[in-house]
């Protein structure tokens, strides 16, 4: 399982109970595709970008624009913890 700062872990649940884990892998977790790894996300994209992702859903993914705002904001802070 990913190690994520206590404050994090309400995006992980998210993350988890979305079917992120479907599409994407997080260190050993998840799949191989067809979206790419998340492991280092927040590194690569600014939180902007990861939330407009999630609204937009790219490609063959999923809008998650209709998640509760809280979890929304959970979500975007646990993506962008990973480093």
């Amino acid at each position: 399982e990913i190690e994520t700062a206590q404050e994090f872990e309400p995006g992980k649940q998210v993350a988890a109970q979305s079917g992120c884990l479907a599409c994407h892998s997080f260190e050993s977790n998840g799949n191989d595709g067809p979206g790419p790894d998340l492991t280092t996300i927040g590194a690569e994209l600014p939180a902007t970008a990861i939330a407009r992702s999630l609204e937009v859903g790219p490609g063959i993914m999923p809008s998650y624009a209709d998640l509760e705002p809280e979890k929304f904001d959970d979500l975007i802070a646990f993506l962008s913890s990973l480093q």
